[in-house]
């Protein structure tokens, strides 16, 4: 019985962490929770109550601004993104160098 509970248990968090886009497991990031777009710096823009020419231009302005942010936004986390594969590559590396540096002193080199 304890099996089931538990195995249950486990596939219900596995599950969960798969719909809401959490990551089991540990991370270099602060938190470990990568920035979202709208949480704080972006405010969706939300059509005016009236209908004339100056709401009309100013939620026009509002959109392609909001549209940019999400561009620079998205071209941020893409330099994120290479930055830690370089990072990455890097630690792998220097592991491979101190496996090189150990195999060359038990060899006597």
């Amino acid at each position: 019985m304890k099996k089931i509970v538990l195995l249950t248990l486990i596939i219900l968090l596995c599950s969960v962490s798969v719909a809401f886009g959490y990551v089991i497991g540990n991370s270099n990031l602060p938190l470990s929770d990568y920035p979202d777009f709208d949480r704080y710096r972006y405010k969706k823009p939300t059509a005016p109550y009236s209908r004339n020419q100056y709401d009309d231009s100013r939620y026009r302005s509002e959109v392609e601004n909001y549209i940019q942010d999400a561009r620079n936004y998205v071209e941020a986390a893409d330099n994120d993104i290479e930055r830690i594969i370089e990072a990455k590559q890097e630690a792998i590396a220097s592991a491979n160098e101190a496996v090189d540096d150990y195999n060359r002193y038990v060899r006597g080199y």
